[in-house]
């Protein structure tokens, strides 16, 4: 499973340097929103990845689960976020 974590994990982390590259230089307001939903997005793709790693982890009695704080509203809006890309993408087919 590490190997297959680095796999992935190697390229979405430069999709997510040079999105964070173009949110910083691009200067139209529509753009920039839309370049935070890439990044968004991709950040939970790792996450993903992470959580994935930590079930197997779980699974070999090598982790604890803890609890932990988000701001629902925030999770929220990315959420809504996240499907208007794919609405938006679905429209331009």
């Amino acid at each position: 499973m590490p190997i297959f974590s680095h796999e992935i994990r190697t390229p979405m982390n430069s999709i997510l340097g040079f999105t964070e590259i173009l949110m910083k230089s691009i200067k139209k307001d529509e753009y920039k929103r839309k370049m935070k939903v890439i990044y968004q997005s991709g950040n939970q793709l790792i996450n993903l990845i992470n959580d994935i790693m930590d079930i197997s982890k779980l699974e070999a009695g090598e982790i604890r689960i803890t609890k932990s704080i988000f701001n629902l509203n925030e999770t929220m809006v990315q959420v809504q976020e996240q499907f208007e890309g794919i609405h938006l993408s679905h429209e331009n087919h």
